[in-house]
């Protein structure tokens, strides 16, 4: 009597590219099934369900759930029948290559999520808001996030976090590519907001992006001074990010101005208007003003002018931003260029 031949799970274990390509095609639900059917779908339906964990737009208070069991011993064999599935969660923690946290809430007191946090060794892009350490009694060192290596981080933060950034020099200076958020008008940040981020530069790629649009100003009677105060807080944070190496992108509204000037009920001529390209125009003229070792970068290839909306997509940034914000981002393109703001 011959023996067996191999099931049709053994045939397609021993085929894993055929495997993966069925198993890409299935929703989320089954493929959790599949988690507990065999090691060969572990492993390939694992890597699918825990590749991009997006949690930005999760309640703060359900999160941790995600993370249960992750501080819990070694997997055991997911086709074992008294397996539960917080036994094997550490090792479906370790195929996360993309991580974005929400912008409220702290997940540091969780030990799953600490544990979690030590397991992610193939992380490449993680997203953070300093919300995240503000609500923190540690010193920041103490941040699971700390033990974190990322080749992309981007940051958001609000003007009290400021002083805090310095915090996630060790995360920071590891990646290839760090992105700092504000997340309100930039005016309102600190002056040495430059030398802030430069403390925590990457080797790499370094990126200011303010994404609020511009703040709009009252000026009563022709303010003046007002109008040229606000000028300068936009030009000299410009400069000072460009003279480090710091690229600086304004990502508001296209044609949307960072001054209106308002007299009397009525707009004044566009003369007394600050648009992005006017701006910009200031920027270049502070830089040839900087003279000798002050203006020297140390980065030969920093940029020479404030980028847009527009360059941000057509070189592909949108992809080292939190999902949530390159989503907004992108609605907001498309209708500046529906609207026939972008060429």
């Amino acid at each position: 009597m011959s023996a067996p031949g191999p099931s049709s799970g053994q045939r397609l274990a021993s085929h894993p590219d055929v495997l993966r390509s069925i198993l890409s095609l299935c929703d989320r639900p089954t493929l959790v099934c599949c988690l507990r059917v065999s090691s060969a779908l572990f492993d390939q339906s694992g890597p699918l369900l825990y590749r991009v964990l997006d949690l930005s737009t999760r309640n703060h208070k359900d999160i941790p759930k995600v993370f249960l069991g992750a501080d819990l011993e070694a997997p055991v064999n997911p086709k074992a029948e008294s397996l539960n599935i917080t036994n094997f969660k550490r090792q479906l923690i370790g195929y996360v290559k993309e991580l974005y946290l929400p912008d409220a809430g702290n997940l540091c007191n969780h030990p799953a999520f600490q544990a979690a946090c030590r397991s992610m060794s193939a992380l490449d892009h993680l997203h953070f808001s300093l919300h995240h350490f503000r609500l923190r009694s540690q010193d920041p060192v103490d941040c699971a996030l700390t033990a974190l290596v990322a080749r992309t981080v981007s940051i958001s933060f609000n003007t009290i976090d400021t002083d805090s950034l310095d915090g996630y020099r060790k995360l920071t200076s590891a990646a290839e590519t760090l992105s700092i958020i504000p997340t309100g008008p930039i005016d309102e940040f600190h002056p040495k907001i430059a030398a802030i981020i430069d403390k925590i530069r990457c080797p790499g790629m370094n990126r200011l992006l303010s994404i609020d649009d511009p703040v709009m100003h009252v000026l009563y009677g022709g303010d003046s001074e007002q109008y040229q105060e606000l000028l300068r807080s936009h030009v000299n944070l410009a400069v000072g990010c460009i003279k480090l190496g710091i690229e600086v992108y304004f990502l508001g509204k296209p044609k949307v101005l960072v001054c209106i000037a308002f007299d009397g009920g009525q707009y004044l001529e566009p003369d007394h208007w600050i648009t992005l390209d006017r701006l910009n125009k200031h920027v270049a003229r502070g830089l040839e003003r900087c003279t000798g070792t002050e203006c020297t970068s140390r980065h030969s290839d920093s940029r020479g002018s404030i980028g847009s909306i527009h360059d941000f997509f057509l070189s592909g940034m949108d992809q080292s931003v939190a999902r949530s914000l390159s989503r907004r981002l992108r609605i907001r393109y498309q209708e500046a260029c529906s609207m026939g703001y972008i060429q």
